[in-house]
């Protein structure tokens, strides 16, 4: 199985981690649980169930086609925001998922 970048994802203090849209949205979710989450561990969860670093995951979502343009530091944004040519839209069941206009918007079609 390919492995894909699903979710943006936080590790807390305790080892807990909090997936979302974006890294701002896990946070959101996060700190009413977990006070004193603090920034420094920002990453993403693959279809596989394993938590990355930004930098893996930008070479997971290059690898997989989820980005056209390499990156040593892979923002959520990169898959979802239009702005970033993202072609991703995001639900907390199925994390992301290819948003065909957006694809086509972007990247012709295939």
């Amino acid at each position: 199985m390919e492995e894909l970048i699903k979710h943006a994802a936080i590790k807390t203090s305790d080892g807990e981690i909090v997936t979302g849209k974006s890294h701002a949205h896990a946070y959101e979710k996060a700190l009413p649980k977990k006070f004193g989450t603090s920034p420094g561990d920002q990453g993403f969860v693959t279809n596989t169930g394993r938590y990355v670093g930004r930098e893996e995951g930008g070479k997971i979502a290059l690898a997989s086609g989820q980005i056209v343009k390499e990156t040593n530091f892979l923002f959520s944004e990169d898959l979802w925001d239009i702005g970033y040519e993202g072609i991703h839209d995001y639900s907390e069941a199925e994390g992301y998922y290819i948003n065909e206009e957006k694809k086509e918007l972007f990247r012709g079609k295939a």
